[in-house]
């Protein structure tokens, strides 16, 4: 059998690049990766800037920290979230990304990824709140 060969029969760049594929094929976490690559930030700080909820960014930042993509540094009581050691290379222009990363199989895979009209923006200036993230207007509750 051929060594070259993953699981299921693929070669392993290939294998390599439809993980990739598949671990930013979630629009939140192309967004989040975007973010992270203009400037490093925290988790509430990400929030602010993209409109997400903690929690679900909180679980998109597990999934980038563990492949690599991206790395945190604890900072007082919050923990900041950079670039990744998998991510070789990038390249942020305002309607594309590029981006070169090692898989854990050591193979190097590159990607040209178009930038969404909608997330143009999110570089520069916060999405507004969703309904769901507002303040609620109705009083706290009583401790």
């Amino acid at each position: 059998m051929d060594s070259s060969r993953g699981q299921q029969g693929l070669c392993v760049p290939i294998a390599s690049c439809a993980a990739l594929c598949k671990l930013l094929g979630v629009s939140n976490r192309l967004e989040l990766l975007l973010a992270i690559m203009h400037e490093p930030a925290s988790v509430g700080g990400l929030a602010a800037r993209l409109g997400l909820d903690c929690s679900l960014l909180s679980h998109h930042l597990a999934v980038l920290r563990k492949s690599g993509l991206v790395s945190s540094t604890q900072v007082g009581h919050r923990h900041e979230y950079a670039l990744g050691p998998a991510l070789i290379h990038h390249e942020l222009r305002t309607d594309q990304v590029r981006v070169k990363v090692r898989g854990g199989d050591g193979v190097a895979v590159e990607l040209t990824l178009p930038v969404p009209a909608t997330m143009n923006g999110v570089l520069c200036e916060p999405k507004p709140l969703r309904a769901e993230d507002r303040p609620s207007t109705t009083r706290p509750r009583d401790a």
